[in-house]
């Protein structure tokens, strides 16, 4: 929705610069027929001013192919009528019912489904039809006249004709209205793409419904959905039960069906990742055959035997059963970063299957790994994406051109198989990495702004960085499109680093070649759609104040307990230097669901510890320490300690959520760990060895929910 405009005097956000020409506007008809409007009823009805003055265009993202409006509003009356073609699809039906349910919760406008055009007009009327100057399957028409008029020639083009009405929605003369005039739209690439991340911190089934509807708000139509990692296994495998062990949170075959049927009906294709055979920390602690000797060994360290016939026998039941719950023609395998490939050089199976390949190299035995991971995929009905770190171009043997490539990293070996022609996604690190172990927060607006599906970064960035250096892929590539990646951070973080950076990457895979620069880009985005995106319930977490547990000035928020030994100087709060505090301190309220944030000095290289416990008893009152759950910075078994996240002698900020049974912690920016922990309800204890500093201490209660 946009803000209000004056009738008269439009404040001209962006002037339209090319109306459309007379053989590209089409009119509705009743029985469903396209008709050509006359010459002059293109140039004048659909012109770029009335008179003197200029129309301002509605602040619509993505950036539609054509666009022009005229004098005149339709007016979104409370019962207005969807018109669906009696003989139509199912699927035009269903979009009709998203259109439906989408005016009441973004506008408050009630519609219902008709069959019949009314006479009186003040209908929004859905149709199958051609689009003018586009065979594009997704392309749309948008004519808002007498009646607001949406033909497509298939349904996911009628629904981001709905998603682009949704957007055009104004407040007029205090009802909800329609400027007139006519969208012709279609997208340059079919894989716009979000990748979310629940194998290193969940991420709950509201939240990936909240995300799809934001996708779909946003015509970005693939959702890719890294399921394990070696942090976590999220997938209920019957055949292999002992992934998804008790206590661990993970979605199961209903829910991802369930999951699977919301997306459709939103437009967004769920594409769901399992990797293989490294990241496979989690499957081995499951099933410890999986691996060469038979051990669970560290992070980087793990991956699945290759010469083991349970391996295989693992992954076809894997694959096999998402197979049955994902009905995209795609699944991701992974395949990327196989760290620990020297363990192959030790096991006797793996040599075995060197023998067996006819292969000489641990790379060549690697690529005969990936490329029967296409056959177990193929056997099932899938097309296999991978990572492109999964092949060296060059080393035999090669990978098949149905293989689709996930480009990541290294422009070199992504360009290869660019030049070579192969099918593509760009997932380019720089810029579409919106969170991630090693860039952290990802890198700013302008450096995703100056990105598209043709750019690669090269080289690599790096944490810290603030633009990035781009080379083009060949022109021989077939690129799919394009994916932005939300890799390891908790749902709140994860939220809150998307957006507007998403949009603006929705936008140029979309319209690519005639996507508006960042200020164009950034007068469309404030305030029409800071306000959407809120409206859909992004910045959920936001919903309550926080609260200051010290803001600088005293301890009134704490109870001292034991002989004090901290106190608040130059608006920090400080411990004695030389040793342990002589007591600590409680929060005066208990906390259930919420989130805690601080900053931390220390003087010690090696200090782990943040001093903070969480579910306190009341009833203690004494101790060296708070009896509750002390948050630490070293990571349990599968996530990497990195003393570097909280460098001594530096203010170091920290986040902790307790969320729905599960616990959070991430250091700067970076997530540190995530397991699955119910907390009680109970108060915030605070205890410091001497010579540690906080300060800006805070709690923002969390809405109460349980994990589905």
């Amino acid at each position: 929705m946009n803000p209000t405009r004056d009738p008269v005097t439009f404040d001209a956000r962006r002037r339209i610069e090319s109306p459309l020409t007379a053989t590209q506007v089409a009119s509705f008809r009743p029985d469903g027929g396209w008709a050509r409007l006359a010459a002059f009823s293109a140039l004048v009805c659909l012109s770029l001013t009335v008179g003197s003055r200029a129309l301002a265009a509605p602040a619509l993202i993505p950036q539609p192919a054509e666009v022009a409006y005229t004098e005149g509003w339709f007016a979104l009356r409370q019962g207005v009528p969807i018109v669906v073609p009696a003989n139509g699809p199912a699927q035009l039906t269903e979009v009709a019912e998203v259109l439906r349910d989408e005016l009441k919760q973004r506008v408050g406008v009630s519609a219902v489904l008709v069959r019949d055009v009314p006479a009186a007009g003040g209908a929004i009327v859905l149709a199958q039809a051609t689009t003018p100057g586009s065979t594009n399957p997704e392309s749309y028409t948008l004519r808002i006249g007498r009646n607001a008029e949406i033909g497509a020639p298939s349904a996911r083009g009628a629904l981001w004709g709905a998603q682009t009405l949704l957007q055009s929605i104004e407040t007029y003369q205090g009802g909800m209205a329609l400027h007139h005039g006519t969208i012709v739209d279609w997208p340059v690439r079919p894989w716009r793409a979000l990748l979310l991340d629940p194998a290193r911190s969940f991420l709950s089934l509201d939240f990936l419904r909240r995300t799809i509807r934001v996708m779909s708000a946003y015509k970005l139509n693939i959702l890719h959905l890294h399921l394990t990692d070696d942090q976590g296994w999220r997938f209920q495998c019957l055949a292999f039960p002992k992934c998804t062990p008790a206590g661990e949170p993970f979605y199961s075959q209903d829910d991802l069906r369930a999951l699977v049927a919301y997306a459709a009906r939103y437009g967004v294709e769920i594409v769901p990742e399992f990797d293989f055979p490294g990241h496979s920390r989690a499957a081995i602690a499951a099933y410890p055959e999986l691996a060469c000797d038979g051990k669970v060994s560290g992070v980087d360290d793990s991956i699945l035997c290759c010469g083991k016939p349970f391996t295989w026998k693992f992954i076809d039941s894997v694959v096999a059963e998402a197979a049955a719950i994902f009905p995209s023609t795609y699944i991701h395998l992974g395949a990327d970063e196989p760290f620990a490939i020297r363990r192959w050089a030790d096991c006797p199976s793996c040599r075995a299957r060197m023998k067996e390949k006819g292969v000489t190299t641990l790379q060549a035995l690697y690529h005969t790994f990936v490329l029967d991971l296409d056959a177990i995929a193929r056997r099932h009905g899938k097309r296999m994406i991978v990572w492109n770190d999964a092949f060296r171009l060059g080393v035999e043997p090669t990978p098949s051109k149905d293989i689709v490539i996930d480009a990541w990293h290294g422009f070199a070996n992504a360009n290869a198989f660019a030049a070579a022609g192969y099918t593509m996604i760009n997932s380019s690190t720089g810029p579409l990495y919106l969170t991630s172990f090693g860039l952290r927060g990802g890198l700013p607006l302008t450096a995703v702004r100056a990105w598209d599906t043709k750019r690669f970064a090269n080289p690599d960035p790096k944490g810290g960085n603030q633009a990035v250096t781009y080379s083009d892929l060949s022109p021989n590539a077939h690129l799919l499109g394009g994916q932005a990646c939300a890799w390891a951070a908790e749902q709140g973080l994860v939220e809150r680093w998307l957006y507007p950076r998403l949009l603006s990457i929705a936008d140029s895979i979309w319209a690519e070649g005639r996507a508006e620069d960042l200020a164009s880009f950034e007068a469309r985005l404030h305030p029409a759609h800071d306000q959407l995106l809120r409206t859909l319930g992004v910045y959920a977490d936001e919903a309550q104040p926080a609260e200051a547990l010290f803001d600088g000035h005293d301890m009134a928020q704490w109870v001292e307990v034991g002989t004090p030994g901290f106190a608040v100087t130059h608006g920090e709060l400080t411990t004695e230097s030389g040793g342990a505090t002589r007591g600590w301190l409680r929060s005066r309220k208990l906390w259930s669901n919420y989130i805690l944030t601080f900053q931390r000095w220390s003087p010690d290289a090696n200090d782990a510890t943040t001093g903070f416990f969480l579910g306190c008893a009341t009833t203690q009152d004494s101790g060296v320490a708070p009896e509750g759950r002390a948050i630490s910075a070293t990571p349990p078994p599968g996530f990497l300690a990195t003393r570097s996240l909280h460098p001594a002698r530096h203010w170091n900020r920290y986040e902790v959520v307790v969320r729905d049974g599960l616990l959070t912690l991430t250091i700067n920016g970076r997530l540190a760990w995530s397991v699955a922990e119910r907390l009680p309800v109970g108060a915030i204890g605070l205890s410091a060895s001497g010579g540690v500093r906080f300060r800006a201490i805070e709690v923002r209660p969390l809405s109460e929910k349980t994990l589905p």
